[in-house]
């Protein structure tokens, strides 16, 4: 107690924050905050530790993609199969991480397994979610020599509506119908496409995906309304009349120029009956090369092949 009395605090006056120690402290708060989301998601965490799967917002893409699948071809078999809902779902968290710096909408631990993207939690959890949101599970005949092949269909579409609008912004749920829409239940197109996207090309087999932004998403359209706000004057619509006509006079001068100085074409050289020629044709009379004899054979391909730029580079041949 006589260390306490003499400490020079203790009679001092209480300790009032400023302002600038008020912005440090949220600067301070936000910061951890960040630090926290880098290493939620860092890959090291999530191998180690795996991802807590967003039950709610998973049902939410769910329901969005009965609601669209009931407007696609009525000629094809209606509903969606397990592959389909979790594709979708694959590519939302895609969608979410290219419009937010990275990270993941559904909180999926996204892996390479097989040919695409997986999640064993996420597989199983597909039945108890639609059956939560009312969907009817049909089973049609089976199709690519694979497994009964299973079909759902929207069951209960107040509870379904209110299940999407709950977690799904407008954006979201927009882009779930423009792909629903694109591929429906075609399982190749929408396996072909699930597989080009930038995280399947920078993994290999059994690793877990990169969900960094790339900008894969460009919108080539936008929507357009009227803005009568836009609208030129009647002063500016007379000058806009005056130069497009000069552009239009000058564009018409230029063609012409081009037309009186266009070279008259070359003509075509005769061919030359030389020793190359004939050197050529003997060599196209000569027997092929032949062929392997039938049978069953063994080729390895390195593992390599995963990382090759040949995946991920669009001007590699």
């Amino acid at each position: 107690m006589e260390l306490l009395a003499r400490h020079p605090h203790v009679d001092a006056a209480p300790f009032t924050p400023s302002n600038s120690d008020h912005n440090l402290l949220l600067r301070t708060r936000e910061n951890h905050s960040i630090n926290l989301i880098k290493w939620l998601y860092s890959p090291i965490t999530i191998k180690i530790f795996g991802l807590i799967m967003n039950t709610q917002r998973v049902n939410a893409i769910l329901a969005q993609v009965l609601l669209s699948a009931e407007d696609i071809d009525p000629y094809t078999i209606p509903g969606m199969g397990p592959i389909h809902f979790i594709k979708y779902i694959y590519l939302t968290d895609l969608f979410h991480a290219e419009h937010n710096q990275g990270g993941s909408f559904t909180d999926t631990t996204w892996r390479f397994h097989h040919y695409g993207p997986w999640d064993v939690t996420l597989y199983d959890h597909l039945e108890n979610g639609l059956y939560a949101l009312g969907a009817t599970k049909n089973t049609i005949p089976p199709q690519y020599g694979v497994d009964d092949c299973i079909r759902w269909i929207i069951g209960d579409r107040e509870k379904t509506v209110e299940c999407a609008s709950q977690e799904l912004c407008a954006e979201y749920a927009h882009y779930i119908d423009s792909q629903v829409k694109i591929f429906g239940n075609s399982t190749p197109k929408l396996l072909d496409y699930v597989y080009k996207t930038p995280p399947m090309l920078k993994a290999a087999p059994d690793e877990l995906l990169s969900f960094e932004p790339t900008g894969f998403f460009i919108k080539k359209h936008s929507h357009i309304t009227e803005n009568t706000s836009n609208k030129r004057t009647d002063d500016e619509e007379r000058k806009y009349q005056i130069w497009l006509a000069d552009a239009q006079k000058f564009l018409a001068e230029k063609a012409d120029e081009i037309r009186r100085n266009r070279q008259p074409p070359r003509p075509i050289p005769p061919p030359r009956y030389d020793k190359v020629f004939f050197d050529g044709m003997m060599a196209m009379d000569e027997p092929e090369i032949p062929m392997l004899p039938i049978g069953q054979y063994t080729v390895t391909i390195d593992d390599s092949i995963w990382k090759s730029k040949a995946r991920n580079d669009c001007e590699i041949p």
